[in-house]
């Protein structure tokens, strides 16, 4: 099979599940998106071109309501980059982080004291996402991290109490 072959694949596979999924979606604005859709949406390589990029913006435009979706394909992941681009979609998605937070504090949870690279890559990734959209209520949760094996989720987990913190004093 020849290069340009493989390439036009590629672009039709792509822009034909981005119309199917943008049709499906279009039926009910509120409901939840599926497993199907998400993964649709959500770029997987290490590289990402335009096209991963605008699917990814359009996924975080979802907001809350990617959440379910995302917490299912959390619980099979083990792939750092993947996680790590999920909880992206945690901290710049809108709407109610609940289900978000709560996700994280599971993976911190799945991945305690393995010292794999990427096991520590996803408690950073943990550690970060919790400071950027948790509550004062979740410090419990980053204190274990606080403790963590490895300095950079330590210093990452010290970060994320500390901007807790100030929402505490700055609701």
């Amino acid at each position: 099979m020849s290069i340009k072959l493989c390439i036009a694949l590629w672009v039709t596979f792509n822009v034909l599940g981005f119309i199917v999924f943008c049709q499906s979606s279009a039926a009910d604005e509120s409901a939840p998106l599926t497993k199907e859709q998400v993964f649709a949406l959500l770029p997987t390589g290490i590289d990402m071109d335009i096209n991963d990029a605008n699917k990814y913006h359009k996924l975080k435009e979802y907001g809350s309501r990617s959440y379910p979706a995302l917490v299912e394909i959390l619980k099979d992941a083990d792939d750092n980059l993947l996680i790590g681009r999920i909880f992206a979609v945690f901290i710049g998605a809108k709407g109610d982080k609940t289900i978000a937070v709560n996700a994280v504090k599971g993976i911190i949870n799945k991945f305690r004291g393995k010292n794999t690279y990427d096991a520590v890559k996803v408690r950073w990734y943990a550690a970060r996402t919790l400071g950027k959209i948790g509550k004062p209520d979740d410090i419990p949760a980053l204190n274990e991290l606080v403790n963590d094996n490895d300095e950079m989720v330590r210093v990452t987990a010290i970060r994320a109490v500390a901007e807790l913190r100030k929402k505490e004093d700055n609701p």
